[in-house]
């Protein structure tokens, strides 16, 4: 039988991997791009040449054995100049292909580089040195041990969690400039001065001798390093050009930094405050993104001392090259600078927590007494020799009280930074009760945490509707659990003895979330005036506000006339569909267009293969294909281990659900006309597929064309079963998966806590988190720690030694390749190190605002025209211009999901009347974009329908006057621009008529009278 299972494994195993493989690098070919396009060897070669001559410098590097590298000293300094180095050999290789130094002397060039990066690191170093100071006497007050290791990092989350608290009370006081910052900043290192030595004796100056290294410890730091010096690099330049950002994440700390206020209506940001501080002290766009890449340094430290409970230093630190250089994780840190690694670290500091409050002397001991004894263990009676702490009652002794106060307070303040945090927190406490009440805590929390989704409609951010009647019963459902589980706590003793203690426990971990996000309650509670939910999440907006009825209430009484006599007929196209579709457009983007609970089974799916992203975009979502390539072999191996034939049942039905039904959704909606998947239109276009792909290929897709029969009604139900179904599925299989880890992991407690909350966490993401991977990025890291420990396994047949080397070789490829992609992230079609304009600008061959305006001079005079008309309205669709736009909060509409559009065009006869009730609304410009257009891949595109309606009103319109464009249309006679079309040099300017070249990213419009 074990042969049996062996070999059935091995050939699902095989073609499990091919598949992944074969489909992975179908759908980012941009790899491919970036390997035949490389030119910059001489990178590679003075990069060589640079850790050579430094390793010799400061250590000795002897071929005894294995190449090693002994008797090294590290400090800061020393990192400094070598990340300065790498820096340094970044700019010289791509000076050395470009005209870079022509324009001024090379050293010169070279001087004004290491100024700018310096100035970034100082900046960030600064902000870093203060917030742990200020975090080291937070953490002395509360008088919790820590380690010296962890004290760095912990005194610095929570410095940052009371800097941003300081900010915000100033702020709320109308004092958020740099005249008074600046006074609170020195006031704080000059009570800390001790701390402010220790940090910079202990960060720069100390000797950190170092025995020997051998070459994969030294490919690994290399690769962390010269990861992070990219980013560094590539942050030196006056804007943010992600599309996030720009809009809100940097445009908040803009905001902020250029009015000294707390801005309204945003719901919560706190580390868009964190990164206003460099606007706040040092008036500089790259300090604020930099303060956004520190995200991911401190992760990268959080990280490590989180994986060294599992994982060696050298698997430590392959682990953190993984993660960090993934193309999704580069785009963050490089990017598009929003807040999703500053929320990493303060997750994965949260999860450091937990594992030190359980592991505090007597937590578990005495909760196991007490389970047995209760009342005689609090009277003296039961005497517990072999630890003299229970007497002090662990779990409310004034230590273990601040440990979970500050776990508590730190996951307010993750709340506060992005409200999706309310997956970690129901996560967190799941694993607290887990502790206290194994699995029947984690099913009181699931209760809790599903009657919270439906309390506040929660879903319906993610395109699900459910009537009114399912959610009554949802509720009534979660209530019931919740009730049966605390009766059957009360009725089992050695749960009963301990039910008080807990509720103590979560209270003060309560007490700590609503302490973490207080300032955000007062803050909006005494901006709205009101109290309830909404008020307290998002206080009073500043946003302007459309009201299309009472603008179509005034246009008829000023036009009545018109409004009688006109022609009944419509001018206009057809009308649209009436209802609301921006949620379901915006979500179906990242989570898919399958129905029902299709959706949700391929989602892992979908996030490795980034298969509803937009094609151009994939390596904003690119977290490679390890995890589906290796992780459930991996499962596999150890199902196999305690029961073989439990294992071949789940690698049956999991390669059935998962593998095979994922394949067809993804390639039905692509095969199949206008999304409608049927039998006979996938038995159809696989037949022709055959004869066009390769004899491997062929083979897998016959696989599935005489396995369609028996996938296809299997695929049919699972997209019929909506609603209640996708709840009532997405349980069970909660439920099912808590019994494999209690089953095959219950006496592994340090892994057991990452499994436990993991079977929260993915499972709140899976519904919560629009398929983004950044909404539950702790989730993803956590999965890649699992699939490092599983690697580190002990190989007991041939099969596990074959399958695990084949995950060891491809884990080197993959590092290989993200290496080489690292270089050109976001620019693959340019095949550039870096952005030219923004190279010209770190070097000193042109300022800020010439760097700006050589961006592109089009969107350079359009911020012009509404800086210069600073009280004008403006009807904003898309465009990434609002961070450059003087006074935006104030005086831009947003119309995203042009809702509003479609309400005036519905509503409207003519397009003349559409722009009349604009105006009539106060709106003197229309500035929009057209390229949001193919991200609609809905089966009745009806994002593409309300882009289509609005370009058709745009064009010929007597009451809309063009101005400006970055939109590429044919000059041949006297046009400034040499582009290519059609394989020729053509000459061509920005404008709005002729032959257009290439799409513009922005038109703007006067509205006229």
């Amino acid at each position: 039988m074990k042969k049996v299972v062996n070999f059935i494994f091995a050939v699902v195993a095989a073609f499990w991997m091919f598949l992944v493989l074969s489909q992975y690098f179908q759908e980012h070919q941009y790899y491919f791009e970036v390997l035949s396009s490389f030119r910059y060897w001489n990178l590679f070669i003075f990069l060589i040449i640079f850790l050579v001559l430094f390793l010799s410098f400061f250590g000795s590097i002897t071929f005894k054995e294995k190449l090693q590298i002994r008797d090294l000293k590290i400090n800061g300094l020393k990192i400094l100049g070598f990340i300065s180095g790498l820096g340094l050999i970044i700019l010289v290789s791509y000076g050395m292909k470009t005209n870079l130094f022509s324009e001024q002397n090379f050293f010169i060039a070279l001087f004004n580089f290491l100024m700018k990066f310096w100035f970034v690191i100082f900046g960030i170093y600064f902000v870093v040195l203060t917030s742990f100071v200020l975090g080291s006497f937070v953490l002395k007050l509360t008088k919790v041990k820590i380690n010296k290791a962890k004290k760095y990092i912990y005194s610095i989350a929570f410095g940052i969690c009371s800097l941003v608290t300081i900010l915000m009370i100033i702020g709320m006081l109308g004092f958020l400039k740099s005249i008074y910052i600046w006074p609170i900043v020195l006031v704080i290192l000059g009570i800390g001065y001790k701390n402010v030595y220790d940090f910079i004796k202990t960060s720069l100056i100390k000797n950190y001798p170092i025995k020997k290294i051998d070459l994969k410890t030294l490919f690994f730091t290399t690769i962390l390093l010269l990861t992070f010096t990219f980013s560094l690099v590539d942050i030196i330049r006056p804007i943010p050009i992600g599309w996030d950002d720009m809009r809100v994440y940097m445009n908040i700390a803009n905001i902020i930094g250029n009015t000294g206020r707390l801005v309204s209506g945003f719901g919560a940001y706190n580390w868009s405050i964190f990164m206003s501080l460099g606007f706040l002290l040092f008036g500089s766009t790259e300090i604020a993104m930099g303060l956004s890449f520190l995200g991911a340094v401190l992760s990268s430290f959080a990280l490590y001392i989180l994986a060294s409970k599992f994982l060696g230093v050298k698997s430590n630190l392959a682990l953190s090259s993984l993660i960090f250089t993934l193309p999704s994780f580069i785009f963050l840190s490089r990017k598009d600078m929003k807040i999703d690694l500053g929320l990493l670290f303060i997750s994965l500091v949260v999860l450091n927590l937990f594992f030190d409050w359980v592991k505090q002397k007597g937590i578990r001991k005495w909760i196991s007494l007490e389970r047995k004894n209760g009342e005689k263990l609090k009277k003296g009676k039961v005497k517990n020799e072999t630890d003299k702490e229970t007497k002090l009652k662990p779990y409310i002794c004034w230590e273990n009280f601040m440990l979970i106060l500050l776990i508590g307070n730190l996951l307010g303040f993750a709340f506060g930074i992005k409200y999706t945090s309310f997956i970690l927190i129901a996560s967190i406490t799941a694993i607290f009760a887990f502790v206290f009440f194994k699995y029947w805590g984690v099913l009181l929390v699931t209760a809790g945490s599903i009657y919270l989704i439906f309390q506040l409609d929660l879903l319906s951010l993610q395109g699900i509707q459910f009537g009114a009647q399912e959610v009554f019963f949802m509720k009534v459902l979660s209530i019931f659990l919740i009730l049966i589980t605390i009766l059957y706590l009360f009725i089992k003793r050695s749960y009963r003895l301990i039910i008080f203690p807990a509720i103590k426990v979560l209270v003060i971990l309560g007490l700590g979330i609503f302490l973490g996000f207080s300032p955000w309650i007062v803050k909006n509670i005494s901006e709205s005036k009101e109290v309830n939910v909404s008020a307290m999440l998002y206080g009073k907006t500043e946003e302007l506000r459309f009201n299309v009825k009472r603008i179509n209430r005034e246009y008829k009484q000023l036009y009545e006339e018109e409004v009688q006599t006109k022609n009944e007929n419509r001018e206009l196209k057809n009308k649209l569909e009436d209802e609301p579709t921006g949620t379901y457009e915006l979500v179906t983007v990242y989570s898919g267009y399958e129905e029902g609970l299709l959706r949700y089974l391929t989602l892992p799916w979908d996030v490795v293969m980034t298969s509803n992203a937009n094609k151009t975009l994939v390596h904003v979502f690119d977290i490679g294909p390890l995890l589906l390539f290796i992780l459930p072999i991996q499962i596999f191996l150890l199902l196999k281990r305690k029961n073989s034939k439990v294992a071949l049942i789940i690698l049956a039905i999991s390669t059935i659900v998962f593998l095979m039904v994922s394949f067809i959704s993804v390639k039905g909606l692509n095969m199949c006309a206008d999304g409608q998947v049927t039998y006979e239109c996938m038995s159809d276009s696989i037949s022709d597929y055959q004869s066009n792909v390769g004899l491997i290929s062929s083979v897998v897709y016959s696989i599935f064309l005489y396995t369609l029969p028996l996938l296809f009604p299997i695929y049919s139900l699972l997209s019929s079963l909506d609603g209640f179904w996708i709840i009532l599925s997405i349980g069970i299989s909660t439920s099912i998966y808590y019994l494999f880890i209690n089953y095959f992991l219950g006496t592994k407690k340090k892994l057991l806590y990452i499994y436990v909350f993991l079977g929260l966490y993915l499972p709140l993401w899976l519904i919560l988190g629009n398929g983004l991977y950044w909404y539950g990025m702790l989730g993803f890291v956590l999965l890649f720690l699992i699939m490092l420990i599983f690697q580190n396994m002990e190989q007991q047949d041939f099969f596990e030694k074959v399958f695990l080397n084949i995950f060891k070789y491809s884990f080197y490829v993959w590092l290989s390749l993200t290496f080489l992609n690292m270089f050109f992230v976001g620019a693959v079609s340019n095949i550039q190190i870096l952005n030219p304009v923004f190279a010209e600008y770190m070097v000193g061959n042109k300022t800020s605002e010439q760097a700006k305006e050589s961006i592109n001079s089009s969107s350079y005079n359009t911020i012009r025209v509404l800086n210069t008309d600073s009280e004008a309205k403006v009807y904003k669709i898309g465009t990434m211009l609002e961070y450059f736009i003087e006074k935006g909060q104030n005086r831009i509409y947003e119309d995203r999901g042009l809702e509003t559009f479609k309400l005036l065009h519905n509503s409207s006869q003519t397009k003349e009347e559409i722009a009349k009730k604009m105006r009539l609304a106060g709106f003197k410009y229309l500035l929009v974009s057209f390229a949001n257009t193919g991200l609609d891949q809905t089966k009745q595109g009806t994002l593409k329908n309300k882009y289509d309606a609005l370009r058709d009103f745009t064009i010929e319109n007597k009451n809309l006057k063009p101005l400006e464009t970055d939109q590429l249309v044919l000059n041949e006679e006297d046009g400034e621009i040499l582009t290519y079309h059609n394989n020729e040099q053509v000459n061509a300017d920005f404008g709005f008529e002729g032959e257009v070249i290439k799409e513009g990213s922005f038109y703007l419009f006067e509205i006229l009278e």
